[in-house]
């Protein structure tokens, strides 16, 4: 008995070989035959037992028979237990996890199939799975197959894109703002009492709209000398009078029309419009309503300002807006001036015909007093004259009282062109509005006027884009007009190499032009220093700052600083305490490709001060453009070595920088040196590059586990 236990718990141990060496066909086959020989052989020793047992007679030995058969039963239970676990293990092994599990009935326990017979039927499960499985798989290789070539595809057509064209940052959700945030009149309060030839400091006279507070010092911009007032005698003719009353001489030079900037965490453009007015009288669209002019000797005359303060630097719709309040605050006025000189006159007219109707009575008096014959004749002719009088006088009356009521027809005429709202409407129908997205068109009527406005947005990957080509369109005529090429471009490099520059001009339309066109046409680069298109004179200490800047002022008194002063009057580059910086790399190249269409620009006369003529707007986006491919050629040249750095370490990017000096050459050598110290090179690595870095990552990564998956 203790041979049949040692041979089960050997069998056990075989039947445990089996299950971790079940790759091995031939193994398998030996185990089932050893399996059956053994069960056999067991199946005979207990029924030779069993036979024994029935046929002795009772005894202590046959008791412990009986204890012997007890025990081999349990036994007998204990080996189909353990072959029934082992099968369920085997099974679960073999079997992948989308098989059914195998039921074990109570027959199969009572006669268990043998292990040959279990690996069998597994075995024909494990094909037929094996089949469908390898077909699924060819499948879905194909189908991945199919889709790693497009996608490779797909990239070899995007390397191709990329190299044609500058490489750019990833496309910014740009936010569209309000058309403006504020719109402001600035000048001297007409109850006041100015001296005259002296400057005065101004004042914030409306804001709209009125709760939303106004950034501070934003009226020394507006007038950055402050204002100067000045005497109007009246004339007989009134001349000059009716010309500060009624014409428009804003509208004859571009003087008048001029931008800023309130630098912030988002700068506030400015974009005003001054006009020269009477003191005395006030915009229609104020609080406190206009009154006729009053007859005096002299008038005092003053300078307003008219200003937007937006984040949206498309300078031609609010310059055209400005232009349109303007034009109807003018017609109230005109309206209403000339219905109380109508009236002027009828009272004149009153006051010739009462008169002459005295002169008739002292006459009549004359000659009664002196009595003359009267017949019946004369008699009746004086009662006829006397009724005629009576009934003149009459009629006057009448007029008069209507007058004096208030009656007159043509003053009601007028009432619906005086009402402020009208004004205000406007501004509040221009404020609820919002700028187009970029390369669309964006078209807008005001209330009661009939022709469409239509404006082209200019189109830009990011937001700096945008504001570039905005500026750009207003800004360039400007610096072309009153600078050769060869200052311009000599300038450009300054500005490139982050050098501190100041314009002098005392024409503020041009001396913010020339200005702003120098920062749109370093994009895609970004200006760091300070920027102070009109600098007012309170402010001029900054010009001491030991930072880089673009100033402008009217007047330079004080030269405490290192750097370039450009006289725009003259076209003058004074290099005030410094060595002329290097010329830009490829100078007379980019000089022979502009050289046309700033001819062409010249040549083009323009009696308007705001709006260019279809062909100087050409001129303009081919001047843009040219310079544009020029400065992203630059970039281009010098993107390249730092696709690969590690922006976030120093060391790493200064060894990349001396690695690309080496390459460059000689003459340019010292300007690229430069330009890679600047800060707006270094914002440009960080804010440009290192975004196309990460993508790049982002896209490798994708399609390593895309790899891996196909594996």
């Amino acid at each position: 008995m203790d041979e049949s236990l040692i041979n089960s718990n050997s069998n056990i141990e075989e039947q445990q070989q089996v299950v971790n060496l079940q790759q091995q066909q031939q193994d398998k086959e030996e185990f089932t035959e050893d399996l059956s020989t053994d069960t056999l052989s067991r199946n005979d020793s207990i029924s030779s037992i069993d036979t024994n047992s029935s046929s002795a007679p009772l005894s202590p030995v046959n008791n412990s028979v009986d204890n012997t058969n007890n025990s081999n039963s349990q036994q007998q239970q204990q080996l189909h237990n353990s072959i029934t676990t082992l099968t369920v293990e085997i099974t679960d092994k073999i079997t992948p996890a989308t098989t059914s599990p195998i039921q074990i009935t109570e027959d199969m326990i009572a006669s268990p199939p043998t292990m040959s017979e279990i690996i069998d039927e597994n075995s024909t499960n494990i094909n037929l799975q094996s089949l469908q499985i390898s077909e699924e798989v060819k499948e879905d290789e194909l189908i991945n197959i199919q889709k790693q070539e497009q996608q490779e595809q797909q990239q070899v057509e995007e390397e191709e894109k990329e190299q044609q064209q500058p490489t750019t940052p990833p496309q910014e959700i740009i936010n569209i703002p309000k058309l403006f945030e504020h719109f402001i009149v600035v000048g001297l309060p007409a109850d006041s009492n100015p001296r005259i030839g002296f400057i005065h400091k101004p004042e914030l006279l409306f804001s709209y709209p009125p709760d939303k507070e106004v950034p501070p010092k934003v009226t020394e911009f507006c007038f950055p000398n402050g204002i100067i007032p000045y005497i109007i005698k009246r004339t007989p003719s009134c001349s000059n009078l009716n010309e500060v009353l009624f014409g428009q001489p804003h509208l004859h030079t571009s003087n008048h029309f001029y931008t800023f900037v309130l630098s912030g965490q988002e700068p506030l453009y400015g974009i005003c419009v001054s006009k020269p007015e009477l003191l005395v009288t006030t915009p229609n669209f104020f609080s406190n309503q206009p009154k006729t002019l009053d007859k005096l000797p002299h008038y005092i005359s003053t300078t307003r300002c008219y200003c937007f303060l937006s984040k949206v630097p498309i300078f031609q719709i609010h310059f055209d807006v400005l232009l349109y309040i303007l034009a109807q605050d003018r017609l109230i006025t005109i309206t209403r001036e000339l219905s109380s000189a109508e009236d002027e006159i009828i009272k004149s007219e009153q006051e010739m015909k009462k008169e002459k109707e005295k002169e008739l009575q002292q006459q009549q008096q004359e000659q009664q007093q002196q009595h003359p014959v009267e017949t019946p004749e004369t008699t009746k002719e004086k009662d006829q004259s006397k009724e005629e009088q009576e009934n003149n006088v009459d009629d006057k009356d009448k007029n008069n009282d209507d007058k004096e009521g208030g009656i007159v027809p043509k003053q009601d005429d007028y009432k619906h062109l005086v009402d402020k709202q009208n004004l205000l409407e406007i501004l509040k129908y221009y404020y609820s509005q919002s700028i187009g997205s970029p390369g669309s068109s964006y078209e807008f009527m005001f209330p009661g006027e009939v022709n469409l406005r239509k404006y082209n947005i200019p189109n830009g990957r990011n937001k700096n884009e945008v504001n570039s080509k905005s500026i750009s369109e207003w800004a360039i005529s400007g610096a072309f007009l009153n600078l050769t090429l060869e200052n311009i471009l000599k300038i450009l490099g300054a500005v490139l190499l982050e050098q501190r520059v100041v314009f002098v001009c005392e024409n503020l339309s041009t001396l913010s032009s020339v200005c702003f066109s120098m920062v749109s046409f370093i994009h895609p680069f970004i200006w760091q220093g300070l920027f102070m298109p009109i600098l007012p004179l309170a402010l001029v200490d900054y010009l001491e700052a030991p930072v880089p800047f673009i100033a402008g002022v009217q007047v330079l008194r004080k030269k405490n600083f290192e750097g370039l002063i450009v006289d725009i009057s003259n076209n003058k580059i004074i290099y005030n305490g410094c060595h002329p910086p290097p010329l830009i790399p490829e100078f007379l190249k980019l000089f022979g490709n502009l050289q046309n269409y700033n001819q062409l620009l010249s040549q083009n006369k323009n009696f308007n001060p705001i709006k260019n003529t279809p062909k100087q707007m050409e001129s303009i986006q081919n001047i843009f453009n040219t310079i544009q491919q020029y400065i992203w050629w630059l970039v281009k040249k010098i993107e390249s070595q730092f696709l690969q750095c590690k922006i976030d370490d120093s060391l790493d990017i200064e060894k990349h920088k001396l690695k690309f000096l080496s390459s460059v050459s000689e003459h340019n050598k010292d300007f690229v040196k430069m330009l890679l110290d600047t800060q707006h090179f270094s914002y440009f690595l960080h804010e440009v590059v290192l975004p196309i870095q990460i993508q790049k990552q982002k896209q490798q990564e994708q399609q390593d586990q895309k790899e891996q998956q196909l594996k």
